[in-house]
C-alpha cells in the first residue's frame, strides 16, 4: 500500500459481530399469501479498523475508526428497531389451470393454513373445482 497523504487512499478492515448473524423470522399465510415477518435482530456491532502502519497516519485514522465505530452503534440500534416486525409477501399461491382435450378446469385453494409435517413445512387447505 502507498503513502496515503500521497495516493488519498484510505483502507478500512470491516468486521461486525454477531458473526454468523443470526435473524429470528416467521412465516405465515393470509388467503394465498405466504409472508416473512422479521422477529428479532441481535444489536449489529461493527468495527472499522485502519489498514496502515505509519504512526502519525495510523493514529489519526485510528481516531477516525473509533469515531465511526461509537456511531455504527447508535445507528445499528435504530436499524434493528425500524426493522423488526416487518412484514415482506414472497409468494402468491396461484389458481391452477387445467386445458385438456377440450376440459377447462380451474383449481382454486382456500383456507389455507401452514402445519409442520415431520419438520417439513406444508401448507394446507380446501380446494375449489370450477368449470366442471
Amino acid at each position: 500500500m502507498g503513502d496515503p497523504l500521497k495516493t488519498g487512499e484510505v483502507n478500512y478492515k470491516v468486521s461486525y459481530s454477531p458473526n454468523p448473524l443470526t435473524v429470528n423470522t416467521s412465516l405465515s399465510i393470509n388467503n394465498t399469501t405466504v409472508k416473512v415477518t422479521i422477529n428479532d435482530v441481535p444489536k449489529l456491532d461493527v468495527t472499522l479498523t485502519p489498514q496502515y502502519s505509519w504512526n502519525p497516519v495510523n493514529d489519526v485514522l485510528t481516531s477516525i475508526g473509533s469515531l465511526a465505530n461509537l456511531f455504527s452503534s447508535e445507528i445499528s440500534g435504530k436499524i434493528v428497531d425500524e426493522i423488526k416486525g416487518v412484514s415482506v409477501d414472497i409468494y402468491t399461491i396461484p389458481d391452477i389451470t387445467i386445458d385438456q382435450s377440450g376440459v377447462n378446469l380451474t383449481l382454486s385453494p382456500s383456507n389455507l393454513k401452514l402445519e409442520n409435517s415431520n419438520g417439513l413445512m406444508m401448507v394446507s387447505g380446501d380446494i375449489s373445482v370450477s368449470g366442471l
